[in-house]
């Protein structure tokens, strides 16, 4: 697809954002996308108030309010009011870095797209030791050479046509291998585009730890799915970090 012709919406679902949620939107309207759309989840601090402050004047942006559903479902909601060609879901806790978009548009972009993150202090905290840019859906999930914090842009055409994950638990892992596993491939790019703050508190709807039936539940459907592609000793390791609320990308 020409540059030109790429026009990407940036979702940002929110939940009790107060403390950094402008930040969050200052570094996406930086970019320039073509919409953002921002769908609060019921939030009962500041937050709503300090985004309508934010985007009052902004032409290409959408606010969304909806009752506390979860990650999952604002995704959902933010991603059918959407209208561009490839999207990008960003937490309100992690920023765009400059001219990431202008990275995204320059790039060859497939359905599933992966792009490297940095932490706060600009070190990056996601790698690629597989020596290649487009990994197809079996070497991609036995991999442990991939890990660490991605930032995905989509086709919306595999959105439309991927199950999304409708319970409160954000376990994004789910629904990136139903998508890779659909198109039959996922491309890493070099480039990192997104800060990620790993900040933990109050993650919009995520499970607290002491309710493991939440995790547990996603680990079963996780299994159902795809253990046809894993050793058992594996997939029970898999079960474990899912439960402990673990990253499962890069699990030796």
């Amino acid at each position: 697809m020409r540059k030109d012709k790429i026009k990407i919406s940036v979702v940002v679902p929110v939940y009790n954002r107060q403390d950094c949620v402008v930040r969050c939107i200052d570094s996406v309207l930086k970019n320039k996308p073509f919409e953002l759309i921002i769908v609060d989840d019921g939030s009962t601090d500041n937050t709503l108030r300090k985004i309508k402050a934010r985007i009052k004047n902004e032409n290409n942006v959408r606010l969304i309010i909806q009752g506390n559903k979860g990650v999952n479902v604002a995704r959902q909601n933010g991603f059918w009011a959407c209208k561009g060609s490839h999207i990008v879901f960003l937490d309100s806790d992690n920023e765009l870095v400059p001219k990431s978009l202008d990275k995204v548009r320059s790039s060859l972009l497939g359905m599933v797209n992966f792009f490297h993150s940095v932490n706060e202090g600009g070190v990056l905290i996601s790698w690629n030791n597989t020596n290649k840019n487009v990994l197809g859906f079996t070497e991609w999930i036995n991999t442990n050479k991939i890990g660490g914090e991605f930032l995905a842009v989509y086709n919306r055409e595999v959105l439309e046509h991927t199950k999304m994950p409708t319970s409160r638990y954000p376990f994004e892992e789910l629904w990136h291998n139903r998508m890779i596993r659909k198109e039959g491939c996922v491309n890493v790019f070099d480039g990192y585009i997104q800060k990620y703050n790993n900040d933990q508190k109050e993650r919009m709807s995520f499970i607290k730890k002491k309710d493991l039936v939440g995790r547990f539940n996603a680990y079963l459907e996780y299994y159902k799915e795809f253990k046809e592609y894993y050793p058992p000793k594996r997939i029970v390791r898999i079960g474990w970090r899912i439960i402990k609320g673990e990253n499962i990308r890069g699990e030796k």
